[in-house]
């Protein structure tokens, strides 16, 4: 009995699809995008400031460690000298077990002189 009802069933549903009326697809209009104007990250001029595991600073890949007021003097003076050309970014590399303290202060003083930065965490190879 179960058998035929199931049978029926599928006579009705495809008799009814034979019947229906078929209609073409609607068109579907698509969202426009928009270009936002960027500046390209290669026309500023990049400062790299590196923290190492110890929270010592080391500047342009000098590896001599640096006192917080160098890095912030060393900073204003670069800001100063591309502020109305092209622009200054800070590239923050910051070792894997650097103390986060030294990182946040870091972010501050870009802050402060309203510096674009990235932040890179890097892990020292043995």
């Amino acid at each position: 009995m179960i058998l035929r009802l199931v049978d029926v069933t599928l006579i009705v549903l495809f008799g009814f699809m034979c019947i229906s009326k078929i209609e073409s697809q609607k068109k579907v209009e698509l969202p426009q995008s928009r270009e936002i104007e960027q500046t390209p990250l290669d026309t500023l001029e990049a400062a790299a400031v590196t923290i190492d595991a110890a929270g010592h600073y080391f500047i342009q890949g000098r590896y001599l460690p640096t006192s917080r007021d160098q890095v912030e003097l060393f900073l204003n003076r670069y800001h100063q000298r591309f502020a109305h050309t092209t622009g200054l970014r800070v590239r923050l590399r910051a070792d894997r077990s650097a103390p986060m303290a030294s990182v946040k202060w870091l972010a501050e003083v870009c802050d402060r002189l309203e510096l674009e930065r990235s932040l890179e965490v890097v892990r020292k190879e043995d």
